[in-house]
């Protein structure tokens, strides 16, 4: 098993180079300049073919020049090669502290160096891979088949010696390297170091010589590098003990081989001198302690961390918090203090680009270690007095950085993904208030509602994503939205552009009972708060748990929109709601926004509870009783669409027909045969024309009535106030539902008795000028026999009791207009009665009104009746 030192050292090691890391460019980018085709150092190439001194042979043109050439010279490259070697050599150092070694190869190979790529592949450790294929074979399914390749340098202690030296010999040229041809000077590039300077440092990396890389001008700017070079070292140590170890065993075991070749190591074990070497060269490696690497590196740069906040910059958080973190508790308690008054700095708009880039590498850094910061205090079992006070500083700071960077989160519609995980490190009041308004105000698709509620339900406490969508509901319902009389205030108020539409009517297939005719007008009428609150149901129809809330919200905004349609008027009858915009409001939101099978689906899930009551407190009676008012809503609806259906026939059908048009001659003799034969067709005819369109009217006349029945019995029961609230909701919800549901009921209830008085009304006129025809057409006397013989034609009236042809009485047929006055009077026992009490809900000036309608149906009865 791995040492735990050896593994907290490598956690720290990855952690320097994911830092580094981040400063570092793709492989892409440093190579963008780079041509696979271009010889190596050519601009010295090309001064040396163009200068007589160096070339001894003029038919011989010089295509490349020796790696080592340089440093025998002891000169330097000459135009822009060199600038290019230090920026090649750069960028692979950069490259190996943050951890991309292979990147370094690729980078060395584009621009034309694969013999580097060659030397510093050679630290790779020689060994066998197996690679394991399962096949079919025979009777055993699971045999295997095995392919073996050899992998590594075999001649890796060599390597790594051969390293040490040339590191050291790099080096000795560096503190002495120094260009004294005049003749080259116009035209070599200088800088701080050269290119040797970085190849010295290289080489001294990969040979696992720490100390020799520590004095190098590349690895002696900051202390992070010391450090990054220190820990490299450490863990190099530990894996060159692993390897000869290894080594050691298999050439004990070779010498225990009783054969031939028992004096022949195996391959890769031949240099037993070469590893001890290397061993004893890093023993210090493995002896060296953290404090004194801490110490050394402190002494070299001054110290590692500043008591003075102004001495810190903010593109280095995370190098102040590494410095803060090696050097102590106190100092990580003053890191996290100087964290909450700079991370503005990162969040403000001057800098909301760099935000945006740093993302990843800061915010989220500062996060991350202040969690890490909590976590650690709440594991100390020692409860040292330093731990306590920074899990003091840290408690007081963690939720105002949380809150910024969720901030930074919400603001970005890319990031949000991220905000239900952090959010829900926030307390719970916190959460609730802030994910609310989050929601309110910046989600309104369909496609991130799923999205922050998916995660919600995630990473929340079970059950919270059903409080946070209620407050989200209950905020768009009591949301101030102006008025209809203030539509210029209404348009500027400010509402997501995504709520600004109105879903598509549903087919008949999808929705058979909820239907409505689109009207463009009215469409573009609608309020933005009005479409605010119908996309706000959206929220809770994803997820079968929160169907029965999705009703009650439904219910309460279909209240909320069916109180504000325009009062009764006392001069009319009509009732009609064809240019009442919140009557259109609700339609639509009932049609178009709730799911048809929401009912359903409740009833269907309810069925396989047992308990009386949900998590949250809700009980069966709220279920029962939105189940309820949502039918009887319903039920006001279609008897709306059932009256505009009767509106339409009553009026575009004629009750007259003209005897002249059924006519298939011109004349003749009264008394001739052919005659009489003609009247009789004319006369079946008219009879069958006449009933046609009288039944047409009756029936519709006679479904409006019962719909409307039906819909005024389902109001006055299903729209029920219990006596009790018992069913887990707070007394303010309780009162005000209960209010509503009254006031609704002394609307609804009447507007749909006098809609009913309207509709008989309608149609014992209509019937009253189709009887009126018959007797202009064909006289009183005839026009009884007539009369009568539509009447015994009906085999079925429109209420479904069948009747015979012979032998019935025509004073209750529907074609006459006194049975339909009769139905407007015997509105008055429904009325009075107390098994449905519908008086109750009849104010002083309606009930007047309904008496006025029952007088005048009376003295129209006697009229009907004389006639």
């Amino acid at each position: 098993a791995v040492p735990d030192l050896v593994k907290r050292r490598q956690i720290i090691l990855s952690w320097i180079e994911s830092c580094n890391a981040r400063h570092v460019p793709s492989l892409n980018v440093l190579c963008r300049h780079a041509n696979n085709n271009n010889i190596m150092w050519k601009d010295t190439v090309h001064y040396l073919n163009s200068n007589s001194k160096y070339s001894t042979n003029s038919n011989h043109t010089l295509e490349s020049i020796h790696p080592d050439a340089p440093f025998i010279a002891n000169t330097t490259l000459l135009g822009n090669d060199e600038a290019q070697e230090i920026y090649i050599l750069s960028s692979c150092m950069a490259l190996l502290k943050a951890g991309r070694f292979e990147d370094a190869l690729d980078m060395c190979s584009q621009y034309g160096q694969p013999w580097r790529v060659a030397s510093w592949r050679g630290n790779e450790v020689y060994g066998v891979l197996e690679i394991v294929d399962s096949k079919e074979n025979g009777d055993d399914d699971n045999a295997k088949e095995a392919d073996h390749h050899f992998c590594g340098n075999p001649h890796r202690p060599i390597w790594k010696r051969t390293m040490w030296k040339i590191g050291h010999t790099l080096n000795s040229k560096l503190l002495t390297s120094i260009d004294n041809d005049p003749n080259m000077s116009q035209n070599t590039t200088k800088f701080a170091g050269g290119s040797l300077a970085y190849d010295a440092a290289i080489t001294s990396t990969l040979a696992d010589d720490t100390q020799l890389a520590l004095s190098s001008p590349v690895l002696h700017k900051h202390w992070i590098d010391g450090l990054w070079t220190y820990f490299h070292g450490m863990q190099a140590r530990f894996l060159e003990q692993i390897y000869c170890s290894h080594n050691q065993a298999r050439r004990e075991r070779r010498k225990k081989e009783i054969t031939s070749i028992a004096n022949v190591p195996m391959e890769g074990t031949e240099y037993e001198k070469e590893e001890k070497e290397q061993l004893v060269c890093t023993t210090e490696m493995s002896r060296i302690q953290e404090d004194t690497i801490m110490s050394n590196l402190g002494k070299k740069h001054g110290g590692l961390f500043s008591n003075s906040n102004s001495d810190w910059k903010d593109s280095d958080i995370w190098m102040n918090a590494m410095s803060s973190f090696i050097s102590g508790v106190s100092n990580v308690e003053v890191f996290v203090q100087w964290l909450s008054s700079h991370l503005s700095n990162y969040l403000s708009d001057d800098n909301q680009e760099q935000s945006s880039v740093n993302e990843n590498s800061n915010l989220r850094f500062v996060i991350h270690i202040i969690l890490f910061i909590e976590l650690l205090c709440e594991l100390d079992d020692n409860k040292d007095t330093a731990i306590k006070n920074l899990g003091n500083v840290v408690s007081q700071s963690r939720n105002l950085i949380l809150d910024k960077y969720l901030g930074h989160l919400m603001s970005r519609k890319s990031l949000w993904h991220l905000v239900g995980f952090y959010s829900s490190l926030l307390p719970q009041d916190n959460l609730v208030s802030i994910t609310v308004e989050f929601w309110v105000t910046s989600v309104s698709d369909d496609k991130d509602r799923r999205l922050v509620l998916s995660h919600a339900r995630k990473f929340f406490p079970e059950g919270l994503d059903l409080i946070i969508l209620r407050d989200v509901i209950q905020y768009s319902i009591r949301a101030h939205v102006p008025t209809g009389d203030d539509l210029q205030a209404e348009s500027e108020s400010c509402f997501p552009s995504a709520l600004l539409y109105l879903l598509p009517p549903m087919s008949k297939s999808d929705h058979p009972t909820g239907r409505m005719d689109i009207n463009e007008v009215m469409e573009k009428q609608i309020l933005r708060g009005d479409l605010w609150m119908m996309h706000s149901i959206h929220w809770l129809c994803y997820y079968p748990e929160h169907f029965t809330d999705a009703l009650i919200y439904a219910n309460t905004i279909l209240r909320k929109f069916l109180l504000q349609t325009k009062p009764f008027k006392e001069d009319s009858l009509a009732c009609d709601t064809v240019d009442d915009l919140k009557f259109y409001t609700a339609q639509a939101f009932i049609t178009r926004f709730v799911p048809h099978s929401l009912v359903d689906a409740i009833i269907e899930e309810y069925e396989k509870e047992d308990d009386d009551r949900d998590a949250l407190g809700l009980g069966r009676s709220v279920v029962q009783n939105g189940i309820h008012e949502h039918s009887a809503i319903s039920a006001y609806f279609e008897a709306q669409n059932v009256f505009n259906d009767w509106k339409t026939v009553i009026t575009n059908i004629n009750p007259t027909v003209a005897v002249s048009d059924l006519s298939t001659s011109s004349g003749g003799d009264p008394n001739s045969l052919e005659y009489s034969i003609s009247n009789k067709m004319i006369r079946k005819l008219y009879v069958d024309k006449k009933k046609e369109l009288g039944l047409q009217v009756i029936n519709i006349s006679e479904m409006a009535r019962c719909t409307i029945i039906e819909a005024i019995v389902s109001l006055s029961q299903d729209l029920g106030e219990n006596n009790i609230n018992d069913e887990g909701l707070n007394d303010e919800v309780y009162l005000e539902r209960g209010n509503e549901l009254s006031t609704l009921k002394q609307k609804l209830i009447p507007n749909m008795v006098f809609l009913l008085v309207n509709i008989l009304d309608e149609t014992a006129k209509w019937i009253d000028d189709f009887v009126q025809d018959i007797t202009f057409a064909f006289g009183k006397e005839e026009s009884k026999e007539i009369l009568l013989r539509i009447h015994r034609k009906i085999l079925s009236t429109s209420s479904g009791e069948e009747r015979d042809e012979c032998g019935t009485s025509i004073i209750s047929s529907p074609f006459l207009p006194q049975t339909w006055s009769r139905k407007i009077l015997h509105l008055a026992d429904d009325i009075a009665s107390e098994d449905n009490k519908l008086y109750e809900y009849f104010e002083k000036n309606k009930m007047k009104i309904f008496m006025n309608y029952m007088a005048e149906a009376s003295v129209q009865l006697l009229i009907y009746q004389q006639e």
